[in-house]
Order: C-alpha cells, then sequence, then structure tokens
C-alpha cells in the first residue's frame, strides 16, 4: 500500500505539488506571490504547468525554487520534477538559439590547420624581408668601401672652412628633430578621451517587479538582478546593450543618455522580452 502511494506522489507535477502544499499551509495565490516578489498570474501558470509562458528556464527555475522555499518542500526535488516534464537542461537565457553561432567559438580541427598555415606564412614573409634588409645592408657596406678606397687614391684637399652660423642651424635642427621624435611617443590624450566618450549610460524604468539581464557590446555582464517601481536600473557601458527581461509587461520607460529609447526589433517569448539598445537611435 505505501509503494503505491509513493508512486502516486511521483507521478504528481511540481506544479500540483505545490499548489497542494500552499492549499495545506492555507496560502493564498495572492500572498505566495507577494513573499516571492512577482505577479499573481505567475503562481497560477506555475500551478498549471505553463512553464513556456513564464519565460526563460532559468527564471522558472529561480520561481520554483523561492515556492518551494516559501512552503517547506525540498527545492531540489521540485526543479528535478520540473526538468522531467520540460526535458531541458539549465542554461543562460542570453544563450544564442543557433548553435552554429554558439559553435563558431569553439576551436575545431579545420580553425586550428587554418593558424597553423597562417603562421607559416607570416613567418615566411619575415624571413623575406629580414633577408632583403639584410642583403642591402650588405650592399651599402660594400659600396662604403669601395668609397673610401677611391678616396684615399686621390690627392689630400684642404677642407673648406665651415661657417659658425651654418653650425648652429644644423644643431637646431638636430634638437628640433629629436623634440618631434619623443612627443610621437607620448600617448595620444585625444585617442583616450576618445575612448571614454564611447560609454553611454542605459536607464530601464518599470512598473512592477521584473528580473533583468544586460550585456553591453564586449560580451561583459553589467546587471543581472531584480528591478521594480521603487528600483529603476542605472549602468554605464560600450553599446549596443543586449537586455532580457523577465517580466516585460512591467517595462516602463528606457533611457539612453537621458533621453527616451523606443525599442525597434525585439523578441518575445511569453513574458520574456529581449531586445538589442543601439546608439545611433538617439
Amino acid at each position: 500500500m505505501n509503494e503505491v502511494v509513493e508512486e502516486n506522489k511521483d507521478e504528481i507535477s511540481c506544479g500540483e505539488r505545490l499548489a497542494s502544499k500552499r492549499s495545506e499551509k492555507e496560502l493564498s495565490i495572492n500572498q505566495v506571490a507577494r513573499e516571492i516578489k512577482i505577479e499573481p498570474h505567475v503562481i497560477e501558470m506555475i500551478e498549471n504547468n505553463e512553464f513556456e509562458s513564464i519565460g526563460a528556464p532559468v527564471f522558472v527555475k529561480g520561481y520554483l525554487r523561492q515556492y518551494s522555499e516559501l512552503v517547506g518542500l525540498d527545492p531540489n526535488l521540485i526543479i528535478e520534477k520540473y526538468n522531467a516534464i520540460n526535458s531541458i537542461e539549465d542554461s543562460s537565457p542570453i544563450v544564442n538559439d543557433s548553435v552554429d553561432q554558439i559553435s563558431k567559438y569553439v576551436l575545431t580541427p579545420k580553425i586550428i590547420l587554418i593558424a597553423i598555415f597562417v603562421i607559416l606564412i607570416s613567418f615566411g614573409v619575415l624571413v623575406t624581408v629580414f633577408g632583403i634588409f639584410g642583403n642591402n645592408e650588405a650592399v651599402v657596406i660594400k659600396m662604403e668601401t669601395e668609397t673610401e678606397s677611391q678616396e684615399s687614391l686621390l690627392p689630400p684637399v684642404t677642407a673648406p672652412q665651415i661657417d659658425s652660423s651654418e653650425t648652429q642651424i644644423d644643431e637646431t635642427l638636430e634638437m628640433e628633430t629629436e623634440t618631434e621624435s619623443q612627443e610621437s611617443l607620448l600617448p595620444s590624450t585625444a585617442d583616450e578621451f576618445f575612448i571614454e566618450e564611447n560609454f553611454m549610460n542605459l536607464t530601464i524604468v518599470y512598473s512592477g517587479l521584473c528580473w533583468t539581464e544586460i550585456f553591453d557590446a564586449n560580451g561583459e555582464r553589467l546587471f543581472f538582478g531584480l528591478g521594480d517601481q521603487d528600483r529603476e536600473v542605472n549602468i554605464d557601458g560600450l553599446p549596443p546593450f543586449d537586455v532580457m527581461l523577465g517580466a516585460a509587461d512591467n517595462l516602463l520607460e528606457i533611457k539612453l543618455e537621458g533621453r527616451e529609447y523606443n525599442v525597434v526589433d525585439s523578441i518575445r517569448r511569453g513574458e520574456v522580452l529581449r531586445f538589442k539598445v543601439v546608439d545611433d537611435q538617439i
């Protein structure tokens, strides 16, 4: 009899298990939503196992873990049930959908062979260049030797006197040349200022709770956390920004450099919204 009870318990889905435990605790959907800080309709979707409508797996598992801990269930057991239903593995919400785009960062034998070929070609070019310069140097030395031998055969000639003013001019020119060469080695302040100018300020304002993840143009994650009407996200980075929101309906406003920004191209799946913020839209 106990084995039958255990089998029936295993067959209960994670959503049904959470709903049953919530009823035992005499908690309403609104109470759970308020404690977890998500919308009540998300709790309803969890209990109905409508996980695809919620969004990315990482958000779903976060909600399941919080819900389980609130009602006193084992979070790992609930997540195992969720994985069994969806047959998925944990993944980052910002991963590209195309496998080809991911595979381009993986070193393959073909890429390694191409790299070796390029290195060999570069080495051959360097050897050739050094060979040419070496031959030229030998020719110059030979020409200088022949010139010296020819000069030694000529009768001595009295060297003309050099005007002191011409000597001063030559020294002045040499000093100016050295000064210019030293200045060319100094770092360009204008270039550094230009690099800093590329950074832009991004502000996201919400009307409710919303999981948010933001990456900059270098792939660096600038923000990953929860925003709400009392906490707007304000970051500085190199555009374009890759933004993902876990509760798209709670997005109120986006500002780039303090100006209102209108999202043009976006991808939405249920509550999850993903888009890029580029600097040419302001």
